[in-house]
């Protein structure tokens, strides 16, 4: 994966010419039908979501931006992933945990 900025660079100038290998996975695993996008390194707070967001279908931001979803309203898995929908009828694919990248450990691990 390689990145290109322009000088004077906004979010529409910094693009990702490849999808990470765990949104290419996830996405041959779910249907895009009904998702507004894929979440990689995905953290949990608050009832809410943040992580890098691919495959915007809704505001079509360039991919790899960091995302805060609106609060969590309903969760389900489908072949292994965790759905979440928002409460504003959002549905997000979890890709991928922060945790699971072996930078950070578990959140719920007392040390």
């Amino acid at each position: 994966m390689h990145f290109t900025k322009a000088i004077e660079a906004s979010p529409s100038t910094l693009l990702i010419h490849k999808l990470p290998r765990v949104i290419e996975v996830a996405r041959a695993a779910v249907s895009d039908e009904g998702i507004t996008g894929y979440i990689a390194c995905a953290l949990e707070h608050s009832n809410t979501m943040t992580g890098l967001l691919f495959c915007d279908r809704q505001v079509g931001q360039p991919d790899g931006l960091l995302v805060q979803t609106d609060r969590i309203a309903e969760r389900a898995w489908v072949e292994g992933y965790e759905l979440v929908v928002t409460t504003l009828g959002d549905v997000y694919v979890v890709a991928h945990h922060q945790y699971q990248n072996g930078a950070l450990d578990s959140l719920d691990r007392c040390h």
